[in-house]
């Protein structure tokens, strides 16, 4: 799992930053996370922050290498939906960077039509941003990069750029519904 995590972002490319990270799961009060076990391994994880009334920001999303591509990521964000309409929350949001040219914005000027490159914001290589929309997340913005100072677009996603991505309660399955987490 470390690798995995590792892998997500630059900010945890060292072990102690991702190791700092996973910390604040363990002590924050406003922060949440499932684990998927194989046996007594655990193979992946995701983690949510409820800091808003009627949304939560899912953060971080993290699935071994070895049990890639086999529907773990799927099911571990629909726990985190099913959990969010029996909360009552109506909204879902995500960052997801591109620090790899990894979508069509990577090292793009978002200015001065930002929305224009939030609308047509596409995976190139390897970028979550396919695997989010088909699970009926949308971008909703993008980001200049104000960590690296270069365009980034980043939440929701992009290429030292951050587009944003928001899912409204449209979750798979339903409406929201009041509860707690």
């Amino acid at each position: 799992m470390r690798d995995a995590f590792i892998g997500t972002h630059s900010t945890f490319a060292r072990l102690h930053a991702a190791e700092a990270e996973v910390e604040t799961f363990i002590h924050g009060a406003e922060r949440f996370a499932v684990a998927a076990l194989d046996g007594p391994e655990m193979v992946a994880w995701i983690g949510w922050i409820t800091a808003y009334p009627h949304g939560w920001e899912l953060h971080p999303l993290v699935v071994a290498p070895s049990h890639q591509r086999q529907g773990i990521g799927t099911q571990l964000v629909r726990e985190l939906e099913r959990r969010a309409r029996a909360a009552g929350i109506l909204t879902l949001i995500l960052g997801a960077d591109d620090e790899d040219g990894g979508t069509n914005l990577y090292g793009v000027n978002l200015f001065p039509d930002v929305l224009h490159h939030a609308r047509t914001a596409e995976q190139t290589t390897r970028h979550p941003i396919a695997f989010y929309r088909k699970l009926g997340f949308e971008v909703v913005g993008v980001l200049p990069s104000i960590e690296f100072m270069l365009p980034r677009c980043a939440w929701g996603f992009a290429g030292s750029d951050e587009v944003e991505w928001g899912h409204s309660d449209h979750f798979e399955g339903g409406q929201s519904a009041p509860a707690g987490p």
